[in-house]
């Protein structure tokens, strides 16, 4: 792929970040990258499959490889986490079809996985126009500082809650409605265009709405570690998708599964 121009963060978006654990990103990821993401996707959707199973994609098509390792990415979530090296966690694809009403419960991420420490974040880059009819993301502004360990729950095929999983972290707390309480917290959400993105802690509280529009909502996540996160697996963690058995607990994430992304190890 052609040598693309990066794109720049600046001090007061990481600033911004460090704050409210959510910020968009607009126009991060060119139409170069846009396009081979999308072409990557519809190979992906081709092979049905559970919605949360179109994860770690990067492993089996070179087009979403090359992405994480070579698109900006990377380097935005290493200015953002203001870490000097960066490895990534796993890729995600999320479409919510036209009718897919459904919304996707609120939840923070990094209970669900294997690694704990600050510096860790999703990049959720839009290829479609998102709105609030078609599923616009939601956070609580700040939620990230909370220090607060949610409950997993098991989503359906659009990430709507339908049953805690079976295996309960003990020092997690349950799930708050905070659908039926929006009111008392500072709820942010944007309309994006695509190649916007928006970069949000792993601990930041989010949902989606679902899709009652008449178009799609393509979106690719990429989720990253700064060097200050390490490796901690226990037989809670959501379907051991991202058990690594090159680690133990305490490790630094660098390993095949994991790679370093940005920066040495």
């Amino acid at each position: 792929m052609a040598t693309v121009e990066q794109f720049k963060v600046r001090d007061e978006q990481a600033s911004a970040f460090e704050q409210d654990g959510a910020i968009l990103l607009a126009g991060a990821i060119n139409e170069e990258w846009q396009n081979l993401l999308r072409a990557a996707i519809a190979r992906a959707l081709q092979t049905p499959t559970d919605f949360f199973m179109r994860r770690l994609v990067w492993r089996t098509d070179l087009d979403f490889e090359r992405f994480c390792r070579q698109s900006p990415a990377p380097g935005i979530a290493a200015a953002l986490m203001r870490t000097d090296k960066v490895n990534l966690l796993y890729d995600q694809i999320f479409v919510k079809d036209p009718g897919s009403a459904t919304v996707t419960g609120w939840h923070n991420d990094q209970p669900y996985w294997p690694v704990r420490g600050w510096p860790v974040i999703t990049l959720w880059i839009a290829l479609d126009p998102v709105t609030n009819d078609n599923g616009a993301l939601e956070f609580i502004r700040g939620s990230h500082k909370w220090n607060r360990w949610f409950q997993t729950f098991m989503p359906d095929e659009h990430g709507a809650i339908l049953q805690p999983y079976p295996n309960q972290n003990p020092a997690f707390e349950p799930l708050i409605d905070f659908e039926a309480e929006r009111d008392r917290y500072d709820i942010v959400s944007w309309d994006m265009q695509p190649g916007d993105a928006v970069a949000f802690h792993a601990m930041s509280v989010h949902g989606a709405r679902g899709n009652v529009a008449s178009v799609p909502r393509r979106g690719y996540a990429v989720r990253f570690v700064g060097r200050e996160a390490y490796y901690e697996f226990s037989a809670t963690d959501e379907g051991g998708f991202l058990e690594n058995p090159e680690l133990n607990s305490g490790d630094p994430l660098d390993s095949e599964l994991f790679p370093v992304v940005y920066g040495v190890p």
